[in-house]
C-alpha cells in the first residue's frame, strides 16, 4: 500500500469503525444488549490497534484519538447503563438518555475538543495532516504556515459546537441535517477560501523571520507558487526565467497569469525578464539574507529584460503584509497631508484658458543644468513638445545651461541712464525676444532645495530691463512696475517641473512662486495655461521602471496635443503624470543604495546609472 492510500486508510478508517459500531448498536441495543456490550468493546480495541499502528508513521492524524475517544465514552455508558435507558428520548432528560438517543453529540464533542486542545498546548492543530499534502515540507516549520493551520483548526472547532448544539433540537431530522449542512456546505467550502485569504492577511508574521529552512536555491524556485500573493499580481501575465549556476546549475521559470503561478523546468522561448544568478547568491536572497536589490546594485546577479518585474518580486513573493501595511501607510498620508493643508498659506491659484488653435508656436525654456537624455526635465518637458508637434505646433527648445546669462547686479541703469537696455550684452535680451514672439512659453525646471534652479531665477531677474521703474496698482491692487513700450505685456505660461522626491506637494512652492507673480505683476504678469509637475522622476530613464516611464511619456505628449488643440490640458492629465505608480518605500531603499554605491565607489549618478544599462544587456 503506497503513502498515499495508507493517507486515506487512516483519515477514513476511524469513521467507518464508529459507523459500523452505531450500525450494530442500533440492531442489538433493544433485542440483545450482551451484544451491544460485544460490538463496543470490539469497536475500542479495533480503533486502539489503529492508533497503535499509526504511530509508528511519521505523520499522524488525530481523528482515530477523537473517534476512539468517543468510542470509549460510549462504551463507558453502555457498561453502566440500565437497559431500559437504550429506549428513553431525549425528553426523558439524563445523559445516558440523551447520549442513546443523539450518539453523534459524544462524536462532536470528541472532535471539538480535538481542534481546541492541541494548538492551546503548543502542539500542532489537526488540520497539519491535511496542509502537509498541499504545501512542500520546506514551509512545514515556517510562523505562517502554524498560524494559518491554528486559525482553520479553531474555525472547524466552531463548525463542531455548532454540530454539537444542533443535537439537542427534539427535531431528530434536524439533528442529523444541520452538522451535515455546516461541514460539508459550510466547513469545507470556507476552508478552501480561508487558506488563500489568510495567506495574504497573516503575511506579517514571516516579517523579519530566519528562513533558514531552505537549504538549497532550487528548494527556494520550486516554493516560490506556494509563497505566490494572487491579489498582488493582479491581472499581471509574466514570466521569469532563471539561469541559476555555480554550486547548482538551474535553468527554469515561473509563469504567471489569472491569478495562478507555476514553476517549470527549462527554458522559456520569450521570457518578460530573465535574471542570472549564482546558487549561493539566490539561496541568500530567498533566505533573507540579502535584499534582491542589494544584490542587483553590487553586480551580484545579472537581471535582462522588463527590469520592473523585479521590484514587484517581494511584492509577489515577499513575506511583508503588503495589505496591513499600505493601510497604515495610507493613513499615516492622509493625516499628514491633512496637517499639511491646515498650515498652507493660500495663494489663489488661476488658470488662464487659451483659444483652440491659439497655438502655433512654443518655446521650451529648459532650465535643467544636465544634459540630454540625463535631465529628466529634459526628458519630460521633449516628451511634452512631441505632442506639441504632433498637433501641428512649431516648437524651439532653449538649454539656460548653453546660455551665457550674467546675475544682476541691481544697478537700475536699465531703469535710468540706458533705459530698457542691460549694461551686460548677452543671450539674456535675444531669449526674452523670443518669449515675446511665441504663443506659449514653457518654464522648465528641476526642483532644487524646493525651489527652481538658479539658472531660470537669474534668467527671471533679467527681465527688468522690460520694466519701467514706477510704482502702479493693477487690477489685484497690489504694487507693480508697468511693462515698458516695445515689449508684449501679458504671455502664455505652463509650467513643468521634476524632483526626485516621490510626493507632489514638494512643488508647492514653485506653484506659489508662479502664481503669486501671476496675481500680482500687473501686466508683466503670466497667464498660466497648466503646471505640470513630476515627482519620484528618477524613474524616468531607470531600466527597472520601464513601463511606469512609458505611461507618464506618454501622457506627457497628451498633455502637449491637447494644449494646441483645444488651449488647455485636462486634469486627469496632469495627475495621471504626477501619480506615483511605483512603491515608495521601494523606491526610496532603491535610491539609497544608489547613492550608497556612489559613495563607496567614487562614481556620479550617471555613471552608476550607465552601468546599469550595461548590466541589462549583457547576455
Amino acid at each position: 500500500m503506497n503513502f498515499k492510500m495508507l493517507r486515506i486508510f487512516f483519515l477514513a478508517a476511524p469513521f467507518l469503525i464508529y459507523s459500523a459500531f452505531r450500525t450494530m448498536i442500533s440492531i442489538f441495543m433493544i433485542s440483545d444488549y450482551t451484544m451491544v456490550k460485544f460490538t463496543a468493546v470490539f469497536s475500542v480495541l479495533v480503533i486502539i490497534s489503529l492508533i497503535v499502528f499509526q504511530l509508528r508513521m511519521k505523520d499522524k492524524n488525530y481523528f482515530s484519538f477523537a473517534v476512539s475517544g468517543a468510542l470509549l465514552f460510549f462504551t463507558s455508558v453502555i457498561f453502566y447503563a440500565d437497559q431500559g435507558i437504550l429506549k428513553n428520548s431525549v425528553s426523558d432528560a439524563g445523559l445516558s438518555a440523551f447520549i442513546f438517543s443523539r450518539p453523534e453529540s459524544v462524536l462532536y464533542v470528541s472532535l471539538l475538543l480535538m481542534a481546541l486542545i492541541p494548538p492551546l498546548f503548543g502542539r500542532n492543530p489537526f488540520t497539519y495532516y491535511f496542509a502537509k499534502e498541499i504545501v512542500p515540507e520546506m514551509f512545514w516549520e515556517t510562523r505562517l504556515f502554524r498560524v494559518v493551520n491554528i486559525v482553520i483548526s479553531y474555525f472547524w472547532a466552531i463548525i463542531f459546537a455548532l454540530s454539537l448544539g444542533s443535537q439537542f433540537s427534539n427535531n431528530a431530522v434536524f439533528a442529523h441535517i444541520v452538522p451535515v449542512v455546516l461541514q460539508l456546505l459550510v466547513g469545507v467550502p470556507a476552508t478552501k477560501f480561508l487558506i488563500p485569504f489568510l495567506q495574504i492577511k497573516l503575511a506579517f508574521v514571516e516579517r523579519g523571520a530566519p528562513r533558514d529552512f531552505l537549504h538549497s536555491a532550487e528548494q527556494a524556485l520550486i516554493g516560490m507558487p506556494y509563497v505566490f500573493d494572487k491579489k498582488a499580481a493582479g491581472d499581471l501575465k509574466i514570466v521569469i526565467q532563471f539561469f541559476i549556476t555555480g554550486g547548482e546549475s538551474i535553468e527554469g521559470y515561473l509563469e504567471i497569469g489569472d491569478g495562478n503561478c507555476s514553476y517549470h523546468n527549462g527554458v522559456h522561448p520569450v521570457p518578460s525578464m530573465t535574471m542570472k544568478s549564482p546558487a549561493d547568491i539566490y539561496l541568500k536572497i530567498a533566505r533573507n539574507e540579502i535584499s534582491g536589490t542589494d544584490a542587483f546594485f553590487r553586480k551580484l546577479i545579472v537581471i535582462e529584460g522588463d527590469f520592473s518585474i523585479a521590484l514587484k518580486m517581494e511584492q509577489l513573493f515577499g513575506a511583508g503584509g503588503p495589505q496591513v501595511e499600505s493601510d497604515k501607510k495610507a493613513k499615516r498620508n492622509r493625516e499628514q497631508k491633512k496637517k499639511i493643508d491646515s498650515d498652507h498659506i493660500l495663494i489663489p491659484k488661476n488658470y488662464y484658458s487659451m483659444q483652440p488653435g491659439e497655438v502655433r508656436k512654443v518655446l521650451l525654456i529648459q532650465a535643467s543644468p544636465r544634459k540630454a537624455g540625463v535631465s529628466k526635465t529634459d526628458i519630460l518637458a521633449q516628451a511634452f513638445l512631441e505632442g506639441c508637434r504632433s498637433a501641428g505646433a512649431e516648437t524651439e527648445t532653449v538649454h539656460l545651461a548653453d546660455k551665457n546669462i550674467n546675475s544682476c547686479i541691481g544697478c537700475y541703469t536699465c531703469w535710468t541712464k540706458t533705459p530698457g537696455q542691460c549694461i551686460y550684452n548677452d543671450d539674456a535680451a535675444e531669449i526674452m525676444k523670443k518669449e515675446d514672439e511665441a504663443d506659449l512659453v514653457v518654464y522648465a525646471s528641476p526642483l532644487y532645495i524646493f525651489g527652481i534652479v538658479s539658472s531660470l531665477k537669474q534668467y527671471f531677474d533679467r527681465r527688468i530691463p522690460r520694466l519701467e521703474p514706477f510704482l502702479v496698482t493693477g487690477e489685484s491692487g497690489m504694487t507693480s512696475h508697468p511693462t515698458r513700450a516695445g515689449y508684449k505685456k501679458s504671455k502664455n505660461v505652463a509650467v513643468l517641473g521634476v524632483c526626485g522626491f516621490p510626493e507632489v506637494s514638494h512643488f508647492d512652492s514653485v506653484s506659489a512662486y508662479f502664481h503669486h507673480v501671476s496675481n500680482t505683476a500687473g501686466d508683466n504678469s503670466f497667464n498660466i495655461v497648466a503646471e505640470i509637475y513630476r515627482p519620484a522622476s528618477e524613474i524616468l530613464n531607470n531600466g527597472f521602471y520601464g513601463n511606469e516611464t512609458g505611461r507618464i511619456l506618454e501622457l506627457a505628449g497628451v498633455a502637449g496635443e491637447q494644449i494646441v488643440r483645444s488651449g488647455t490640458i485636462e486634469k486627469s492629465v496632469i495627475d495621471g503624470i504626477a501619480e506615483v505608480r511605483v512603491d515608495t518605500d521601494v523606491f526610496r531603499d532603491q535610491a539609497n543604495k544608489t547613492w550608497e554605491l556612489c559613495i563607496n565607489e567614487g562614481l556620479t549618478l550617471s555613471q552608476v546609472q550607465e552601468r546599469f544599462s550595461g548590466n541589462a544587456g549583457e547576455k
